[in-house]
């Protein structure tokens, strides 16, 4: 299945379909994961998911551009840009075609990511059987803003697989920040708040990793967006939210500050008595007024 599922002029996109799906329900069955992981199943998915993008960048103007290694090695700089696609002409069925296998091969690849990076077993297979290609975090918002114009509940397995990316990974959160991908991460907060959630934990799986990563945060749109946030009346959401905001003041006292000229305190005062959040409401009014 695997070498069924390498990406390359001979790849059978129906065929890749299928036998996505069973190593989906392969990798759910967690039988033996590690095996999957020493086979290169995340080196393989990882270049799909590449594929997948570069395809759909093909036929979209998706505004992140993928440059190999070879242009990086010559240019010296890092091989994620960010930058204007240049449209390319093609023929309408088989941009049609190109872009229903893209969004059918999709779901069971972000899947097969997600599931494989959560397991405890990536640990004891060895680094150099991990997924290292940062890469991927600019295929994923090249596909994450299809998703958004195409089929918008695909957006939670995108943002799932990049949650399991940036969660215990400095240089995947490294990459999200170079890449200017903030800005454009927050703007899908209003979709829904199943992905306001993974968007705030994506965001706090960034600002945890300390000051450095902060001052990428802030000042900018972030905090704008989290009094936003803080209007909403899923708990689930507000609740990541604080954590959120907790993590920021705790790196960057100035955004403190600057939230409690923003009116934060009387956003906090909404989720008082909301029996979930009380006492994380309490703490973050107590580190706000202290920082």
């Amino acid at each position: 299945m695997l070498q069924l599922l390498q990406p390359g002029p001979k790849l059978n996109f129906g065929v890749a379909v299928e036998f996505a799906w069973c190593l989906h329900y392969i990798t759910c069955s967690q039988v033996n994961n590690a095996l999957l992981i020493t086979h290169g199943a995340l080196s393989t998915l990882g270049l799909l998911l590449l594929d997948l993008a570069g395809a759909v960048q093909r036929t979209e103007d998706a505004g992140l551009e993928l440059v190999g290694e070879e242009d990086w090695s010559r240019s010296g700089r890092p091989f994620l840009l960010l930058c204007s696609s240049p449209s390319v002409q093609v023929a309408s069925p088989s941009l049609h075609l190109i872009l229903n296998f893209s969004l059918q091969l999709a779901c069971p690849v972000l899947r097969c990511l997600s599931n494989l990076l959560t397991e405890a077993a990536v640990g004891a297979v060895g680094e150099q059987m991990q997924l290292r290609d940062e890469r991927v975090v600019a295929a994923l918002f090249i596909l994450l803003q299809f998703f958004l114009q195409k089929q918008p509940s695909l957006l939670p397995e995108g943002l799932w697989l990049l949650n399991n990316l940036t969660a215990n990974s400095p240089s995947f959160c490294t990459s999200l920040l170079s890449l200017d991908l903030i800005e454009p991460l927050l703007q899908l907060l209003p979709v829904s708040n199943v992905v306001s959630v993974l968007v705030l934990t994506v965001l706090c799986n960034v600002a945890e990793k300390g000051p450095a990563y902060c001052q990428h945060l802030w000042p900018g749109p972030l905090l704008c967006s989290l009094l936003g946030t803080l209007a909403f009346s899923d708990t689930e959401v507000v609740g990541q939210s604080l954590e959120l905001l907790q993590l920021l003041f705790l790196y960057r006292p100035e955004a403190a500050q600057a939230f409690l000229q923003q009116s934060g305190l009387q956003a906090l005062e909404r989720h008082e008595k909301e029996a979930q959040l009380q006492d994380r409401v309490h703490a973050l009014q107590q580190t706000a007024l202290h920082s």
